[in-house]
């Protein structure tokens, strides 16, 4: 039998490696059957919508991109939201609404404690990231050292395999960033610079 948070797990896995065509294949049969289970339907929306999202910000089409955003996130429950607030946090970012950011990270992190079914599609790296630069932007450094905890903890799964190592040096050039400006022996308001950007790619 087929659970909700399962077969949910099942679909973000095969969505990662969806290259051949017998994961393409997969893949459509998964989310048919998914359909009847109760939750995993919004699983599966926040998906489809997570992937028209990308495709609207990667062609430029950002107001597009963030009414389709919008529109899930008053269609899906709270605990199926995370990788939407994740975007939406991302978005913030980009535009230096740095505590607009920290609020939209801050509830991915809450959706992503609540189900972890969407734990990989989530990129919860990139919300602990987001949410500890967004908090030293905004002068919370309390916040900053609890989410860059987090970040550590999620750094350090990822560096025992060996495939990410070009996905950890992207994320220890974050946490370089968040430990330099973390520091108390630096000065007061200085800082090393503009943070990275939370997606790492």
């Amino acid at each position: 039998m087929v659970t909700a948070q399962g077969g949910a797990r099942l679909l973000a896995s095969i969505e990662r490696i969806a290259s051949t065509p017998v994961a393409r294949s997969l893949l459509v049969t998964l989310r048919w059957i998914l359909r009847f289970v109760p939750v995993a339907r919004h699983r599966v929306a926040v998906l489809n919508g997570m992937r028209r999202v990308e495709a609207l910000e990667s062609s430029g089409r950002l107001t597009e991109a963030r009414a389709a955003r919008a529109a899930l996130l008053a269609a899906v429950p709270p605990q199926c939201s995370a990788p939407l607030w994740r975007s939406e946090g991302d978005d913030l970012f980009r535009a230096k609404n740095y505590s607009g950011a920290l609020a939209a990270f801050e509830q991915a992190a809450s959706a992503l404690e609540q189900s972890a079914a969407l734990y990989g599609v989530s990129r919860p790296d990139a919300i602990f990231y987001g949410a500890a630069a967004s908090a030293l932007m905004v002068g919370d450094v309390e916040r900053a050292r609890k989410y860059h905890s987090k970040l550590e903890e999620s750094v350090q799964y990822f560096r025992s395999m060996p495939a990410l190592a070009p996905y950890v040096a992207e994320l220890d050039r974050r946490l370089a960033w968040l430990t330099e400006n973390l520091d108390p022996a630096a000065d007061a308001g200085s800082s090393a610079g503009e943070p990275p950007g939370p997606s790492v790619h």
